[in-house]
């Protein structure tokens, strides 16, 4: 287990979510020392321990933002820190969500409560105010507002080994810009399941997991084997999860951002294109089998689950 997936927080017990009807809560209740970040993580710990109804836990999340946006005090509304903000929830749900295995029942309970999310009440006052950077903008819960930023932010992260990031201990937001490969590929396994359930398109992010891991050379700080123990990984969760969607649904899908790799050279999803990912996978549990630089044995078993995953959507 890494430390992005050990447990332990010093935010306060979720009693607002379990006992507090969320009308109660008012823009007022925040301060430094008890924040909506510390309220929104509690809340959601409590909801996986708990397994909590994930409507009644959307609703004590957004209640209080829909309260701040249609109060006096609007205008505070991402510009005060500890106020409430659905920057809180999205940091909080992808927090969790390193925090766990890629296969942990978490991910599709986190999946659950977005699509709960996704049908909750907007604020009466529903266009972001001054001085909001996002001013202007509509505010609706089903567009799952600025969520997609968020998990672009998170996309940019150096991925590091467990071992690496020790060292990082004690820096200055090490955690806002570091995960390890097992914390990465749990976020790519949330993000293919909110696309295969629909509750948001992330479709873009399983050719960018897939080009990274598969279509470009390692640079010249990394071996082969380094590199595909980063990220392959990541690569196998969207083909076990999405894989019967991306064969179906996605082929034929061309968008210039979807570029090939210096291993590939062509856009968007292709029967060609997937041929050649099955290709890619197979080598690398080839190097597994034979003891290529240290392949780790995860890293060559996902691989293999890939391509026999590939070959049964094929064969369908």
């Amino acid at each position: 287990m890494t430390s992005d997936q050990a447990h332990g927080t010093n935010s306060p017990p979720a009693q607002k979510a379990e006992h507090q009807s969320p009308d109660q809560t008012t823009p007022s209740e925040w301060t430094e020392q008890s924040t909506f970040d510390q309220f929104a993580l509690s809340t959601l710990e409590s909801y996986l321990t708990h397994n909590l109804d994930p409507t009644t836990t959307a609703r004590a999340l957004t209640t209080p933002i829909n309260s701040l946006l249609d109060s006096p005090n609007r205008t505070a509304y991402h510009n005060t820190s500890h106020l409430p903000s659905e920057e809180s929830i999205w940091t909080s749900i992808l927090t969790l969500t390193r925090r766990v295995p890629f296969s942990s029942p978490t991910i599709p309970h986190l999946v659950s409560l977005l699509a709960a999310l996704k049908t909750m009440p907007a604020p009466h006052q529903n266009i972001i105010p001054a001085p909001s950077a996002w001013e202007g903008t509509k505010f609706l819960w089903s567009d799952l507002p600025l969520f997609g930023m968020e998990v672009r932010e998170n996309w940019n992260r150096v991925i590091v080994d467990e071992e690496e990031k020790a060292k990082e201990e004690g820096k200055e937001d090490k955690d806002k810009w570091t995960c390890t490969p097992d914390a990465w590929t749990s976020m790519n396994a949330l993000l293919a399941h909110l696309t295969v359930a629909r509750v948001a398109d992330f479709k873009r992010y399983a050719i960018w997991a897939l080009r990274d891991a598969l279509e470009e050379k390692p640079t010249t700080t990394t071996t082969q084997a380094g590199s595909w123990n980063h990220l392959v990984p990541a690569a196998a969760v969207w083909v076990l999860v999405a894989g019967e969607v991306m064969y179906r649904e996605w082929i034929g899908l061309e968008e210039p951002r979807d570029r090939g790799g210096e291993l590939w050279d062509g856009v968007g999803f292709t029967r060609g294109r997937w041929g050649f990912w099955k290709e890619r996978f197979k080598v690398v549990e080839v190097g597994l089998r034979e003891g290529e630089e240290e392949v780790m044995e995860e890293t060559g078993v996902l691989a293999r689950r890939a391509v026999e995953k590939m070959e049964e959507v094929e064969g369908g």
